[in-house]
């Protein structure tokens, strides 16, 4: 009834023309302070560089998709204010900027607020040089299609049957592993 009366959201997913996106829940200054105080001990054990992304929604990157009415948030100011919380030796990298270069492309899922392999690897890219290292090109990796038909979490939050189900992909490099750490 409610999507026969014009309403494009249910759950907290907005419906665009070929995908669900789900409503942003955005942090306040007291989570942002929280947050930032764990990076910051983080930071404070480990030796070396420090490198941090925060990534930005579907709602953000592609909010020209959006209903009207859904409220436009600034995530590029909230992760302004995280990052002058952090302590100087850990470096924000941008995921802004190259996700907003290739928005029309499939970054985000259909059917889940998550990225893609393909977005993953754009944000990537961008980051390498940022980092002091030669990005790979997408020649280099090796793509395997997991699945075509996969439904994600905003589409068990829906049930809307007009969205397709997202091709999963992951990106395997074939020239070389390199050692990173992650913690």
């Amino acid at each position: 009834i409610e999507l026969l009366s014009g309403k494009r959201e249910i759950n907290e997913v907005y419906f665009a023309d070929d995908r669900l996106i789900d409503k942003p829940t955005l942090p306040d200054d007291k989570s942002c302070a929280a947050a930032a105080e764990v990076f910051n001990q983080i930071a404070s054990y480990a030796k070396g560089k420090i490198y941090t992304l925060f990534l930005p929604t579907a709602a953000y990157i592609q909010s020209d998709k959006l209903p009207e009415y859904a409220p436009k948030e600034d995530q590029s100011a909230i992760i302004s204010r995280l990052q002058a919380r952090l302590s100087g030796n850990i470096t924000v990298l941008d995921a802004i900027t190259p996700l907003t270069s290739v928005k029309n492309s499939r970054i985000y899922y259909n059917t889940d607020p998550k990225i893609t392999g393909y977005g993953a690897f754009t944000v990537y890219n961008y980051n390498m040089k940022s980092m002091g290292f030669q990005p790979a090109t997408l020649n280099e990796f090796n793509i395997e299609y997991g699945t075509c038909d996969f439904y994600g979490e905003l589409y068990d939050r829906t049930s809307y049957s007009k969205v397709s189900p997202d091709r999963v992909e992951l990106y395997h490099y074939n020239t070389q592993n390199f050692p990173v750490k992650v913690f």
